[in-house]
């Protein structure tokens, strides 16, 4: 389809699940959603800064990561938006909402705790903090369950899952040679993959 965002925004834009839709800031400030199919944009919400990041995408809800390292979400109906986590200099590295919408992951790496901080979304009060040593990203599994999250711990690559109600972890440190992408489960829940610099892995359930 037709160039529809500012080139030097390139980082600001996220497909949904089912690949129907494009969310994206452009040159005017704009959060918008392109409808690829019939081509039909809509602008949800205006002012942003140039290095806020879409990180999530579930159903009606966006969630973006902005400059002072709290995250919005955005419901993509009304426009309006919800603000969580407190503005910080320690770099929020992801975020990821749940599967239906309701709850938010904030993966907090360079503060002292390296956590994930959950929060409910309607509330948008702080449910549990997860501790995850030297914690780079956090996923939500496919039933909203259970969390997965990765670490680097002297150039090496761990993957541990936990239960999001209890905080609990549910597997042990897997450990993997490289850096790690991802990770991302399977639709039924029961594998996880992650991309290393050499080769794409996946784990088979032991949880």
């Amino acid at each position: 389809f037709r160039p529809v965002f500012d080139p030097t925004s390139l980082a600001n834009y996220l497909l949904d699940s089912s690949g129907t839709k494009l969310a994206f800031f452009d040159k005017s400030e704009q959060l918008s959603i392109w409808r690829i199919a019939s081509e039909v944009r809509r602008n949800v919400v205006a002012a942003h800064r140039s290095d806020d990041r879409l990180v999530s995408w579930r159903e009606r809800s966006l969630a973006v990561i902005h400059r002072d390292n709290s995250v919005s979400v955005f419901d993509i109906e009304t426009g309006k938006e919800k603000r969580f986590g407190s503005p910080s200099r320690s770099w929020t590295s992801s975020a990821a909402l749940s599967p239906s919408g309701e709850q938010l992951a904030i993966v907090l790496p360079y503060r002292l705790e390296n956590s994930v901080e959950i929060y409910d979304v309607g509330s948008e009060k702080r449910l549990r903090s997860i501790a995850v040593p030297s914690l780079r990203k956090a996923v939500y599994s496919p039933d909203g369950k259970r969390i997965a999250t990765t670490s680097i711990i002297d150039s090496c690559a761990y993957v541990r899952l936990f239960d999001v109600q209890s905080g609990e972890a549910l597997s042990a440190y897997l450990p993997f040679d490289n850096l790690a992408l991802g990770p991302v489960f399977s639709e039924d829940g029961t594998k996880l993959a992650l991309a290393t610099a050499n080769r794409v892995t996946i784990l088979e359930s032991a949880w």
